[in-house]
């Protein structure tokens, strides 16, 4: 019996094939030149990635269905800045409350006196 020399690189050939039917889900970050460049960016069926705007503050998530239909949403963006508030300034404390509790307790009894 004589062997076949091609057989192992046959057996790789089929299983290379067999790996790109198989549908992959993959994410991945591009660079486009705006919307018309987000909607020419050309995806494989049952995909998904994020495209990067080169000029502008934005990024758009493209995600291509099984049948091949593409959806495109944008998005803006910002670089956060760290403010350094303390937090005394953001919340009230209790005593704070309870001062303008007291307050507005003497406004209402001064309404009420007024209105009799």
């Amino acid at each position: 019996m004589y062997s076949n020399p091609f057989l192992p690189q046959l057996q790789n050939m089929q299983a290379q094939l067999a790996q790109m039917q198989q549908p992959q889900q993959s994410c991945q970050i591009q660079y486009v030149k705006g919307f018309n460049g987000a909607k020419a960016f050309i995806m494989p069926p049952s995909s998904s990635t994020i495209l990067m705007d080169s000029d502008e503050p934005v990024f758009y998530t493209k995600f291509v269905d099984a049948n091949g239909v593409e959806q495109i949403k944008e998005f803006e963006f910002k670089e956060k800045t760290t403010t350094t508030q303390s937090t005394n300034d953001t919340y009230a404390l209790k005593s704070d409350f309870d001062k303008l509790s007291e307050r507005v307790a003497v406004l209402a009894e001064l309404l009420k006196n007024k209105g009799e």
